[in-house]
């Protein structure tokens, strides 16, 4: 892949930073750049849309601080049932054989346009 077509994935902490990271589209597991990313050791898939996954720390209801931040992205897509805690990954879907793919340039500007909507309600309540 080109400089111009690479996967990204979005970063989104609790205190509402937020950044991209590079999604290694060849690699067969990205369980360790969830990890590292996270900051934890066992992850939570949350699918947003048929094309989008959010993933939690899948101990962060016990270990972390809730996200407000994360807890309203998740809102923006879909219902929610409960708070979302720590650190959460933004993904693309997955391939057709499972693997979790990065976002395109397309779905990450989706996402940071819903993302800065949920901020603009949070500071409003």
């Amino acid at each position: 892949m080109t400089a111009e077509h690479e996967w990204h994935a979005i970063v989104i902490t609790p205190t509402a930073h937020v950044r991209a990271i590079k999604w290694d589209t060849t690699s067969s597991t990205h369980l360790p750049a969830l990890y590292e990313a996270i900051g934890c050791q066992n992850v939570e898939a949350v699918p947003l849309t048929s094309t989008l996954t959010a993933w939690f720390d899948g101990e962060g209801m016990y270990t972390q601080e809730a996200s407000l931040p994360a807890t309203m992205l998740v809102r923006a897509f879909r219902p929610v049932h409960q708070l979302y805690h720590g650190t959460t990954v933004i993904t693309g879907g997955t391939d057709p054989v499972g693997n979790t793919l990065g976002l395109t340039e397309e779905q990450g500007k989706a996402v940071l346009e819903k993302w800065m909507d949920a901020m603009e309600r949070l500071l409003q309540i």
